[in-house]
Formats: C-alpha cells, sequence, structure tokens
C-alpha cells in the first residue's frame, strides 16, 4: 500500500515546510519559534507523519484567515491544538500570542 502521488515524498519536506511558513507569514502572523522534529514512519499504509509546533503572534483576524487557508491548500494539514498565550490586550495592535500544533504527511 504506496500511497504515491497521493502525498509529496519526504524528499519534499522542507519545501512544504517553507511552504507552510509562507503561506503563515502572508497573512502578517510571525514565526516566534518552531520545533521541526523527524517524521513518524510508523503508520500503516506507506506514510509518513510530521507533527510540529509553533509559537506565533499576529492578529485575530489574520488567525480566521489561517484556518480558511489551511482548508484550501491541496496539502494535508491538521491543527491538533490551538492554544491562545496571551490577547494582546498591553500592546497597540492587540496581537495574539499562539501556540499551535500541526501534522502533515509524507509519502515514502
Amino acid at each position: 500500500d504506496d500511497m504515491g502521488p497521493f502525498l509529496p515524498s519526504i524528499k519534499e519536506k522542507g519545501d512544504i515546510m517553507e511552504k507552510i511558513q509562507s503561506m503563515i507569514q502572508s497573512l502578517g502572523i510571525r514565526i516566534l519559534s518552531m520545533d521541526s522534529p523527524q517524521p513518524d514512519g510508523s503508520g500503516e499504509g506507506g506514510y509518513f507523519s510530521l507533527n510540529f509546533s509553533m509559537e506565533l503572534m499576529g492578529p485575530y483576524r489574520a488567525f480566521k484567515q489561517l484556518f480558511a487557508r489551511v482548508q484550501q491548500t491541496s496539502m494535508i494539514i491538521r491543527i491538533g491544538n490551538f492554544k491562545v498565550e496571551d490577547y494582546g490586550t498591553g500592546n497597540a495592535s492587540f496581537d495574539w500570542r499562539v501556540k499551535i500544533q500541526f501534522q502533515t504527511y509524507f509519502g515514502r
């Protein structure tokens, strides 16, 4: 059972991560930190899953747009956890500081 052309190859991990980061930044959201663990290849069906976390800062409306963009992308991206750490009441732009977990998949 090979996921074949349905999923991007694990060799494209760097490019896919750059696309995700660019998508986030294009909405006016700043990436404060990001982990980049190795993909987990224990799933059945010839695929790898990649779980990663980011700490982001940006306006509320940009996070709404992020959810819409994630749904529209051709990649499979799941949002597993979304935690607002700070609603930005102390700064002039009311930027939210958010911790978010993503999951995406790659073919072998």
